[in-house]
């Protein structure tokens, strides 16, 4: 939420009358004001919650990662006028990923992602990190239109399109990464206003061999999309 502060501040003049100087009263003037955009509320099916069920070893590789299949929820920001907004996701789990690099099914095909691309899925009981998940966006669309995705990874000061959507992990150039869009027919990159927002939210879990993990855990990934106001 952007803000402007501003204060004008006013002084007597000295005159000067038969030689002798006077001081006139003086009073400070301020004023202040703020400028807030339309508000926005952002939803994801679901609750967020993003559920693989209950698992047994035959599911997953006892001594590789196993890849599990693409979950999908519906992302959806509505603001009260066109807004200009973006999207970013923080890891708290980031600590406990695991694995090496390995390809999940991203939109349109398959990718690698690496250790520092993926968000952590916590600990086994034994404080061993379970693995990962890559999380990254699908098609979207804007007051009805099909939109163009970007990304800026210097904090929106610049943009590039950028169609894979996926946010990066804590160690690699797309960390703390900004999402926005753009029209299909617009010439340049920057962010366009939005009034109404829907954009699919793809995870994909990467398993740690079970043989190196105690025998019951629970997946435990948790991070949040947050809005910006650009």
């Amino acid at each position: 939420m952007k803000k402007v502060f501003f204060a004008i501040l006013a002084a007597g003049m000295l005159s000067s009358f038969g030689g002798a100087a006077y001081a006139d009263d003086q009073s400070d003037i301020s004023v202040g004001g703020r400028i807030t955009p339309a508000s926005c509320d952002i939803d994801i099916a679901g609750g967020g919650t993003f559920d693989y069920g209950n698992l047994t070893p035959a599911d997953l590789n006892p001594t590789s990662q196993k890849v599990m299949s693409r979950l999908t929820k519906a992302v959806t920001v509505q603001c009260g006028s066109p807004t200009t907004i973006a999207l970013s996701l923080t890891d708290h789990r980031a600590n406990s990923r695991a694995g090496t690099y390995i390809a999940v099914p991203m939109i349109g095909g398959s990718e690698d992602i690496y250790n520092g691309n993926r968000y952590g899925l916590g600990f086994d009981g034994a404080g061993k990190g379970i693995g990962g998940y890559a999380a990254f966006l699908g098609t979207a669309s804007a007051d009805g239109k099909t939109v163009v995705g970007l990304i800026s990874r210097n904090g929106g000061t610049s943009w590039a399109a950028e169609t894979r959507g996926w946010f990066g992990a804590s160690d690699n150039g797309d960390a703390g990464s900004l999402r926005a869009w753009k029209a299909t027919t617009a010439a340049s990159n920057a962010p366009m206003a939005i009034t109404n927002l829907t954009v699919d939210l793809n995870v994909a879990a990467i398993v740690q061999g079970t043989q190196g993990l105690t025998n019951d855990f629970d997946f435990d990934g948790q991070s949040t999309l947050s809005l910006s106001y650009l």
